[in-house]
């Protein structure tokens, strides 16, 4: 994730981008996919959605001599204009204490690690200078721990006891039309479910004129988070078509790019946080992708953050090619035993006198199989696996029987005086 380097009071403080968490008013449009939500009007106590990823509401209570209003995508705490305390008795450089003002922000359903960001600053006018300085008094209804300055913009201002404090030498050194302005981001740990800020408006004299009191400054406030970065993996593959699906989940409304063997391929971040690409023209063997995404944060600078993976397309099988060969036979018994090669898993079908035979290719791509109820002489025997043949024969031997024989004839004398002889008998065919 993209990190920024802004200065505080001298001091360097690294921060992660971010991204709005909610806008600044009720009576609020539908949400942009960064999270904005547009204000239609002045608000007290009333409520705005949260965007995507997150989800519930945020309400804004400030009682009190204030109100709130939109200013951008911010809430503005304005006190009332006859709060304004410099008077013609204030002496000149006198620092006045105006008031203090508290507001309380509640979250339907709660949200981790949120970032308040202040917007504070001074008003002038030609004799007088105002300026407001935050405080974080409570979180989710207690004390606020000690909370982290995440980054701040003016070294006028520090951070110090949950106080944004403002360098009153500073103020009263300024020329007259300068507005110390700063913003400052807060850093909430864990759920968070409501967050009471109180400040204190201040002013001084600048000159011994007449008192024109300015425009109160204020205090705006607003709510971030840090922007998703983008995570893939692999959803689905097709091996034969060299082909898968690629999901993730990233910042809604951000760009997904994936290079590609067919060129890259870009998506959009749903309201959901989630996006998928489909990717093809894949080699065998393993393919590695990154997914970058890019993202304009509430700064206006470009967000890129990227994820691996890799998806391996497994080699298409080559089918073995049969083969069948006799291993024995056994010519009184009239079996033989056949065996050969093919496709593991395949089904091998040897035809028999008797009819078919069948067995199945192991995965070592060997087979065998015993018929029996052959024919003396020869036997043709198809073999076939699929579209594949490979005919065998089997030559069973004809069998010898005893005959007998004449007195006269060649032979062995028996018992009883009758010779035994043998004779081969024909071959069947």
């Amino acid at each position: 994730m993209k990190k920024t380097r802004l200065t505080i009071g001298g001091a360097g403080i690294t921060a992660a981008a971010l991204a709005l968490l909610v806008p600044s008013a009720a009576n609020a449009v539908v949400p942009t996919p960064d999270g904005t939500v547009a204000a239609t009007s002045a608000f007290t106590g009333t409520s705005a959605s949260l965007a995507a990823p997150l989800s519930g509401t945020l309400t804004v209570d400030a009682p009190g001599a204030q109100k709130v209003s939109p200013s951008g995508n911010s809430l503005r705490s304005i006190p009332d204009p006859v709060a304004n305390c410099v008077t013609s008795g204030t002496k000149v450089g006198e620092v006045v204490r105006c008031g203090t003002y508290t507001q309380t922000f509640t979250f339907s359903t709660p949200v981790s690690d949120p970032v308040l960001r202040f917007g504070t600053g001074s008003g002038n006018s030609s004799t007088v200078r105002t300026w407001v300085q935050p405080k974080v008094t409570g979180v989710n209804g207690s004390p606020a721990p000690a909370l982290s300055l995440v980054n701040g913009s003016d070294p006028a201002w520090s951070w110090a006891a949950n106080t944004l404090s403002v360098d009153v030498a500073a103020v009263l050194a300024a020329p007259d039309t300068a507005m110390l302005n700063t913003t400052a981001n807060v850093q909430l740990n864990g759920a968070v479910s409501s967050v009471t800020v109180s400040y204190d408006w201040d002013a001084t004299r600048l000159t011994a004129g007449t008192v024109v009191n300015p425009d109160v400054g204020g205090l705006t406030a607003r709510f971030l988070r840090a922007i998703e970065p983008v995570t893939v993996t692999v959803s689905a593959k097709d091996d034969d078509a060299k082909a898968a699906t690629l999901t993730g989940k990233g910042e809604p409304g951000a760009t997904i790019t994936v290079s590609t063997p067919n060129g890259p391929k870009t998506a959009t971040v749903g309201p959901d946080g989630t996006w998928s690409v489909d990717v093809d023209g894949l080699a065998e063997g393993a393919n590695a992708f990154t997914a970058v995404q890019e993202k304009t944060d509430s700064t206006g600078a470009t967000v890129t953050s990227s994820a691996d993976t890799s998806v391996t397309i497994d080699a298409a099988d080559v089918p073995t090619p049969l083969t069948a060969q006799v291993d024995s036979k056994d010519d009184d018994a009239k079996t033989a035993v056949i065996s050969g090669n093919g496709t593991p898993g395949a089904t091998v079908t040897v035809t028999t006198p008797t009819g078919p035979a069948d067995t199945t290719v192991k995965e070592d791509g060997t087979w065998s199989l015993e018929v029996s109820g052959l024919a003396e002489g020869q036997n043709d025997l198809p073999v076939t696996s699929g579209d594949e043949s490979a005919d065998v024969t089997v030559i069973i031997a004809a069998q010898e029987v005893p005959v007998l024989l004449g007195l006269a004839g060649a032979g062995v004398l028996g018992a009883g005086g009758v010779v035994i002889g043998r004779r081969k008998r024909s071959a069947q065919k």
